[in-house]
């Protein structure tokens, strides 16, 4: 069993939890996050006919796990 095992149903709990709370619907988060309920947009590629949307928060996050693998 890894270490950090135990704290995977707390982490499921939040989750869930956030999930259905009222206050966060069209809650502004900061800067460019308008609705904490919505994905965030920054930009839109047009790739061969299709629109595929920019999010920061998911690039953001991939820096600091791929670093940490290393």
């Amino acid at each position: 069993m890894p270490a950090d095992a135990g704290a995977d149903p707390v982490f499921i709990a939040l989750y869930k939890g956030l999930l259905v709370t009222i206050e966060l619907r069209h809650a502004p988060f900061f800067l460019w996050v308008n609705d904490l309920s919505a994905p965030e947009h920054l930009w839109d590629i047009a790739v061969a006919g299709y629109t595929v949307p920019i999010r920061l928060l998911p690039l953001l996050m991939g820096f600091p796990c791929s670093s940490s693998r290393r």
